[in-house]
């Protein structure tokens, strides 16, 4: 067993308490929730999803095309529409994006 793991593995001592392999699952999620959840930021779900499906069925016409050696017009793929106030995160989804890059 290599040394980092070992170190990994240990039980005991304060430097293991942010352990994943040694925490319990309600220690795991409340690191997620401290660090992760903002509770002061409110996000319209359904219109994200809307858009993240509209931009998916989109993106698989156009491989569909390219694969069957297709020219059909992605314009005729009916998209549906967010709520009429829906105000998009762009500055959340533009650092999204840059963390999922970043880490590829």
């Amino acid at each position: 067993m290599s040394a980092t793991l070992k170190s990994l593995l240990q039980i005991g001592g304060g430097e293991n308490e942010h352990n994943p392999l040694t925490m319990s699952d309600e220690q795991i999620l409340e690191q997620i929730y401290t660090t992760h959840v903002h509770t002061d930021t409110k996000f319209d779900v359904d219109s994200l999803f809307t858009l993240v499906e509209n931009t998916l069925r989109r993106s698989t016409q156009i491989v569909d095309n390219v694969v069957q050696g297709s020219q059909a017009s992605v314009e005729n793929i009916d998209d549906k529409t967010p709520q009429p106030n829906f105000n998009s995160p762009l500055c959340t989804l533009k650092q999204i994006s840059s963390e999922v890059i970043i880490q590829n």
